[in-house]
């Protein structure tokens, strides 16, 4: 093995695709070595660290995660919407209990657990929503209901999937819905002050429509209340917000179709999940604390990569977002929870930095890629690489390993971290010498078959012989090359005791070293063998012996249709080649059809007489018990004889 040099070129490339899987002649070993996971793009870098759920009913895995909160402690409580229940974990993913939210006493069946918060006074506030139905229920940690509350809507309100939950520095809950705006309580369900449009007497209801210009909310999902009482609201197209008093509109944020839910870190720095914004920059966005003011676009900070492989750091279709410290707690459409941490409080604005490895050998090369983002940097998401005209492929950590092919190759390469930086494209050109020629003895092999293990006295078999080279591959390649030898004699021998092996036959193999002969018909058992004496380059070859046995030929069994049970009737039938007279070797089995199929009833030995000169007449006097389907068939089994059976005849019994 030797290193090979190769070429090397710099191009600037696009955003990684997904992965993709393609068939490739050409052998390349990818190992991706990963120096440290996080993104950034204006800020903070975060790596994702830990994974966690699954689809099912079990406990730890999710039937329609959506929203996730914590509390003092910093234990996870997560909303299963679809298993009506709260799922509860350590931070590093452990689960640690369930507690139901359908049912109960309070007539809220069928109601799923929608957004989730945890109040200062020890109590989770969780948004119960069908399609017809909104609560608030207050639950302590371990899943005892202390409160509810039904909240008011408009006649016009028929959306209401995802009503959202907050609570204000003052520890007032804030609930926000379609239609039905923006809401504050009490932490026991009194109604302070209402954001509509729209009067709720007796709440001192501000009507934002008419003063500042604003026209309600765009599918609103949740809210957050930061330490200075600003409300943020997660909803489609930008980002509103009010200051206090509560009494000005403001939003900002870039504009995307889908926002589900959001949180703010100790900094101020406001996380939302923003699925489906498109397949760049989906996922959940960090806004960093200087940007949240009105007209602001960006930019923004991307956690993760948009991907649905199910791997550690894609994030697909995200639901709900939880801060607790240096963490990031991300709820995915993939029923997963995903942990990020932050490493750094400086952005990564630079890309990772990949290298290539060309070592080439006869027949074959191996192509090591290695990626690394510095230590402070994000870490490497995907390392894509395309080789010759084939299909890109897109590779985490891993290592692939494929056929290699002949000839000039072209290598391209380039990685991406999760700050969404892509490496300028490589470009690498190598190639493969052809294989040398073969060493000068060929081993060879012959396998030789036939299609029964026993024929009928007086007939022939027909044999099959393989014939194949083999001769070892260069450098290390793993195992050994085999090709067929067409064109090339074969002689079939049979053993004669007292004689040996004779020669019955030559015949050429065709196409793919196969060669087929009828041997000569037999009355005795014999053994078959294949031999190839073929001479330079060839190594001469014998097969294993194949071995036929001699088997009787039965005829099926003569008895009437329809007997009664108990009546005694005569079974007759013929043997060839002839045996001799007055022997009972020959026996007629009777089986009968009983609910669990046929069943062996009993055997009746048969008698020998003359017939001819090719042929044995058998017979024997029979009786049957058991109304119903009958079937008999005659078997025959001998010293230097195979087992022998004729076809079945049917009868009745009544």
């Amino acid at each position: 093995m030797s290193s090979g040099s190769a070429s090397t070129e710099t191009v600037l490339h696009r955003l990684p695709r997904g992965f993709v899987r393609a068939s490739l002649r050409v052998a390349v070993f990818l190992l991706a070595m990963v120096a440290a996971f996080a993104p950034s793009v204006a800020s903070a870098a975060y790596v994702p660290e830990l994974v966690w759920g699954g689809t099912g009913s079990a406990p730890g895995q999710f039937n329609g995660a959506s929203y996730i909160t914590h509390d003092s402690s910093g234990r996870l409580y997560v909303s299963d919407t679809n298993n009506a229940r709260i799922q509860v974990f350590d931070s590093d993913g452990t689960f640690v209990r369930s507690f139901p939210t359908s049912g109960g006493p309070i007539g809220y069946y069928y109601m799923g657990p929608r957004d989730i918060v945890w109040h200062p006074n020890g109590l989770l506030y969780v948004a119960l929503s069908d399609s017809d139905n909104y609560k608030v229920v207050a639950y302590t940690t371990t899943g005892e209901i202390v409160r509810s509350w039904s909240t008011p809507r408009s006649a016009t309100n028929f959306s209401m999937e995802w009503p959202g939950l907050a609570v204000g520095p003052d520890g007032s809950i804030y609930t926000v819905q379609d239609a039905d705006g923006l809401r504050k309580y009490s932490p026991e369900g009194v109604l302070l002050d209402s954001y509509t449009g729209v009067d709720y007497p007796p709440s001192p209801t501000v009507v934002l429509r008419s003063y500042f210009g604003w026209t309600g909310f765009n599918v609103p999902n949740c809210a957050v209340v930061a330490t200075n009482g600003t409300i943020y609201v997660s909803e489609s197209g930008r980002i509103p917000y009010f200051t206090p008093p509560l009494r000005h509109y403001f939003s900002f944020g870039r504009s995307t179709p889908r926002r589900r839910g959001m949180a703010l870190d100790a900094d101020g720095n406001l996380f939302v999940a923003e699925p489906g914004a498109s397949t760049e920059t989906s996922g959940v966005v960090r806004y960093a604390a200087g940007t949240l003011r009105s007209g602001n676009t960006g930019p923004v900070e991307c956690l993760g990569v948009n991907g649905t492989d199910g791997l550690l750091g894609q994030v697909w279709w995200p639901t709900d977002v939880d801060v607790v410290g240096d963490y990031v707690f991300i709820v995915d459409g993939g029923n997963r929870i995903q942990r990020f941490r932050k490493i750094n409080s400086r952005p990564d604005n630079t890309p990772p930095v990949s290298r290539s490895e060309v070592t080439t050998r006869v027949g074959s090369a191996t192509i090591r890629l290695t990626s690394a983002d510095g230590a402070e940097g994000s870490g490497v998401a995907q390392l894509n690489w395309r080789l010759d005209t084939f299909t890109e492929q897109t590779t985490t950590s891993a290592s692939v390993e494929v056929a290699t092919g002949i000839g000039n190759h072209v290598l391209r390469y380039w990685a991406a971290d999760f700050a969404r930086n892509v490496e300028s494209e490589h470009t690498v050109r190598f190639s493969v010498e052809a294989t040398p020629p073969p060493p000068q003895w060929y081993d060879t092999g012959i396998q030789l078959t036939a299609p029964v293990t026993s024929v009928i006295g007086g007939t022939g078999v027909t044999l099959t012989a393989i014939l194949r080279g083999y001769f070892p591959g260069g450098g290390s390649s793993i195992g050994t090359y085999v090709f067929p030898l067409p064109g090339k004699p074969i002689r079939f021998e049979r053993y004669v005791p007292g004689t040996g092996w004779v020669t019955v036959g030559t015949t050429t193999t065709g196409g793919g070293g196969q060669a087929v002969r009828t041997m000569p018909a037999i009355t005795r058992p014999t053994n078959y063998r294949a031999r190839f004496l073929g001479g330079y380059p060839y190594r001469d070859v014998i097969s294993r012996s194949v071995s036929i046995g001699i088997r009787d030929n039965l005829t099926a069994p003569s008895v009437p249709g329809a007997v009664y049970g108990g009546q005694i009737f005569l079974a007759t039938g013929y043997i060839s080649p002839r045996h001799a007279v007055g022997r009972r070797t020959v026996n007629f089995r009777f089986f009968h059809y009983e609910w669990n199929g046929w069943v062996l009833r009993g055997t009746v030995p048969a008698t020998t007489y003359y017939y001819s000169g090719t042929w044995t007449r058998f017979a024997a006097r029979c009786w049957v018990r058991g109304t119903g389907r009958w079937y008999v068939a005659a078997d025959h089994a001998e010293a230097g004889h195979a087992y022998s059976i004729s076809r079945p005849t049917f009868f009745n019994c009544y």
